[in-house]
């Protein structure tokens, strides 16, 4: 089940405008992201003028403070902040937050919607519900119904062993991240050998469709980001053919405040050890603000394979701790 909802959880819409002036609706008042006071609000966190500006938030996300996430799923869970509400932005900056995203959901805009999700999901990929259980609860949502249960609905009318072909012949057309993420979430609990965790398996092979899957749904750049770096980590010889890609998606999930502090961590060994000194992704003010979310001890320990594994250990260790 672990699998499954990390499928699920890991889904985000694209939103480009992080450099643009965000807007606070409840207050009417305008708020720039590069405001010269950013580090004392930043300090009171929960400043109700900031909560609804998203380019803020991302700002303080990239810093991987857990309150901008999660304010982030309520801008994307409630329609705030000047954008649409969406459940896969609001699934994905919850899951980064840490927060009970079921919680969440049930007291949003999307409690209905997510219910209904949920219950399909979890029915299908545990095998408690049938198709026609399944299709029962679909036609039973009222209209207009969501992209994602209509993408659903045709999934299953679809014949079994015609599924995984009618999914990935509709992922170039124009889904949503909602459909998509319905899409790559069949195909990861179906097992198939298309599923976005096979798919990593063998980058190269599968660049086109792991490219689409990510620009669709955007905290699966982090994703595989982190799962190339890890196989950089534990193989070499793979940097020249797999670095490239893994900075071009770490980029994708970093732009957006969704690069996780594990990702980073790879990230930063890699440039340590690789002694790179320009990057067309990254720059050195990037490079430095990733550097100031470690101590010096643990910069150090990022610069050799042993140390970036330790490193990983305690940091998962004091998260455990903290959710204690």
């Amino acid at each position: 089940m672990r699998k499954i909802f990390t499928v699920l959880m890991l889904a985000a819409a694209i939103f480009s405008g992080v450099w643009m002036v965000g807007a606070n609706l409840k207050s009417g008042n305008s708020v720039s992201a590069s405001s010269d006071n950013r580090e004392e609000i930043c300090d009171t966190a929960y400043n109700k003028m900031w909560l609804d500006s998203i380019p803020y938030l991302i700002e303080n996300a990239k810093l991987l403070k857990h309150w901008a996430y999660e304010a982030l799923g309520d801008c994307y869970a409630n329609g705030r902040g000047g954008v649409d509400k969406n459940i896969m932005e609001a699934i994905g900056y919850y899951n980064e937050a840490g927060v009970d995203i079921d919680n969440k959901l049930s007291h949003s805009l999307f409690a209905e919607e997510w219910k209904t999700l949920n219950t399909l999901l979890t029915g299908i990929a545990k095998k408690d519900l049938s198709d026609e259980e399944a299709l029962k609860i679909l036609k039973s949502m009222p209209a207009p119904r969501p992209k994602w249960a209509e993408f659903l609905k045709k999934i299953l009318l679809s014949a079994p062993n015609k599924r995984e072909h009618f999914i990935l012949s509709s992922f170039p057309h124009d889904l949503d991240s909602e459909e998509t993420l319905v899409g790559t979430a069949y195909l990861e609990f179906s097992d198939s050998e298309y599923s976005f965790e096979k798919l990593l398996r063998e980058p190269e092979k599968n660049l086109k469709l792991i490219r689409l899957i990510c620009k669709k749904i955007s905290t699966f750049n982090n994703l595989a980001a982190n799962d190339l770096w890890l196989q950089i980590l534990h193989n070499p010889e793979l940097a020249e053919k797999y670095a490239p890609l893994a900075l071009e998606f770490s980029y994708e999930a970093d732009r957006r405040g969704l690069l996780t502090r594990y990702t980073i961590m790879w990230l930063m060994n890699y440039v340590d050890s690789s002694g790179l000194k320009k990057c067309q992704y990254f720059s050195e003010e990037d490079f430095n603000r990733f550097r100031s979310l470690y101590s010096p001890e643990e910069l150090e320990n990022l610069k050799n394979v042993e140390g970036v594994v330790d490193t990983a250990v305690v940091l998962e260790e004091e998260m455990i701790e903290e959710a204690r």
